[in-house]
């Protein structure tokens, strides 16, 4: 993988076009000093990149936008519009994204998954000291009930009492000012932390990929009353889904995502009917785990090429 051969530091101020002239200009001036043919906008949605985007319409820059949330196209957003006037092709984060986009999308749109930790930060995880004997059930993110549902889980579990070697880690900072680990913990006629294990401070990047690694499921919590839960399936992806495929681990679905094959190659599947008998059957699921990740599009080398072919010659 080339390594980065300079940065040009942008500093923004806010989204307005005034405030942001002169970065844009000197942006625009290094562009054309080193020659550079092609641009990448990592996040092709808002103003920033509407501007910006117009700024280098007139001088023959190739630009691509990666899409994070692909609802844009759908509602007729009139800044994606006019983004989309200056962008040669968009990358999705999933083919089913790609799938729901392109027939309402004016330019071609291709699939790119970002799911490779590079080596080198591989390298530097730290030591997480997991007991032999438990099962790790990551649940990534902020702890919101907007977000997730945690709230099924916990109803559950009142009713319904778990292995005492199965645990949930809560990776998401229970001390955040939008945290409703408060309202979890009122929810439940048990200690939370006989089940959960809480982190009350922010998780650096190399401790939650620590705690990612050392997990045996990834569990996103979107069932079909969750918030967001009709995008999860079609336009925009969770970091749950990211995580559970750069770590190569198996996903905990529900069964509204069954028929995405994104998730049938990585997932093991439930409903709100069966969920805890699916939670104690995870041993013996997790024995059967070398039948995931199948397909060739998890390898770096397929995404490489994949997204090489596209940025450069246009298929895909």
């Amino acid at each position: 993988m080339p390594e980065v051969s300079d940065v040009f530091p942008c500093h923004t101020q806010g989204e307005k076009l005034l405030p942001n002239l002169h970065m844009f200009h000197a942006l625009k001036q290094y562009i054309k000093n080193q020659g550079i043919q092609y641009v990448y906008f990592n996040t092709a949605h808002g103003s920033l990149c509407r501007n910006f985007s117009y700024f280098l319409s007139s001088t023959g820059v190739r630009q691509y936008g990666l899409l994070h949330n692909g609802d844009k196209f759908l509602r007729k957003s009139g800044t994606q519009r006019m983004i989309s006037r200056n962008i040669k092709r968009y990358f999705a984060l999933t083919d089913y994204i790609a799938d729901t986009v392109r027939p309402h999308c004016p330019v071609p749109v291709s699939s790119y998954y970002a799911t490779c930790l590079p080596a080198s930060l591989q390298q530097q995880l730290p030591h997480v000291q997991k007991p032999a004997h438990e099962l790790w059930i990551a649940i990534p993110g902020s702890i919101e009930l907007k977000r997730r549902s945690y709230d099924s889980l916990i109803h559950l579990l009142n009713r319904h009492a778990l292995p005492s070697h199965i645990r949930f880690l809560l990776l998401g900072n229970a001390t955040h000012p939008n945290s409703n680990l408060s309202q979890l913990k009122e929810m439940a006629n048990f200690a939370l932390e006989d089940h959960f294990q809480v982190f009350y401070h922010y998780l650096p990047s190399d401790e939650y990929y620590a705690y990612l690694q050392a997990s045996d499921v990834i569990l996103p919590l979107i069932h079909p009353h969750t918030l967001s839960a009709r995008q999860y399936a079609s336009t925009q992806i969770s970091g749950s889904f990211n995580m559970a495929w750069t770590f190569r681990k198996p996903l905990l679905m529900h069964n509204m995502f069954k028929h995405i094959e994104d998730f049938r190659d990585t997932a093991f599947f439930y409903d709100e009917h069966n969920l805890v008998e699916t939670l104690r059957q995870l041993p013996e699921l997790l024995t059967h785990k070398e039948k995931l990740y199948t397909l060739p599009k998890w390898a770096f080398d397929y995404q490489a090429q994949h997204f090489c072919k596209a940025l450069f010659h246009g298929s895909f």
